[in-house]
């Protein structure tokens, strides 16, 4: 195979036909991209999902947007709502588990989901003031006695 830079394909359907014509020929694109070409092509694709590359997509925007705080929010709904997911079913044709790519998913907490979790830490603070207490008393106690036990011997000269 010839690695001339002219040889490379101009347009992506170029590149999608030249792996209809010619045999041991791979073109990387996007799913996203060339399903709306595939019904243009001769020949029947297949996507490899197994080495398919993870691509992120950004959104550019100036440090002081108005618009920022509204699209975070509907990124946002979309992720919990699950319509994210269902989109990429639907252009990939399936689910591709991608464990390394952390999903940033913000969700309200109310009081009655941790409460359990502040009565136990209320609980174990009370439970360590007891037991404070219970040692100074204790202690104490145990000074008096031995005071009473053994009273200071003085010599008095008189």
């Amino acid at each position: 195979m010839d690695h001339d830079a002219n040889n490379h394909p101009g347009s992506l359907i170029e590149g999608l036909s030249k792996v209809c014509a010619m045999e041991h020929y791979a073109y990387i694109t996007t799913y996203e991209l060339s399903f709306p070409l595939l019904n243009k092509l001769d020949c029947r694709l297949v996507c490899l999902p197994e080495i398919f590359s993870k691509v992120r997509h950004s959104i550019l925007l100036t440090k002081h947007s108005p618009y920022r705080k509204a699209i975070n929010n509907v990124i946002q709904k979309l992720k919990e709502s699950g319509v994210l997911k269902n989109i990429k079913i639907q252009t990939m044709g399936i689910a591709v588990a991608q464990p390394d790519l952390k999903e940033d998913t913000i969700s309200g907490v109310e009081l009655g989901t941790v409460y359990c979790v502040f009565l136990i830490l209320i609980s174990g603070a009370l439970v360590s003031v007891l037991i404070l207490a219970a040692e100074n008393i204790y202690h104490l106690l145990e000074q008096k006695y031995l005071m009473n036990r053994h009273p200071l011997k003085t010599n008095y000269l008189s």
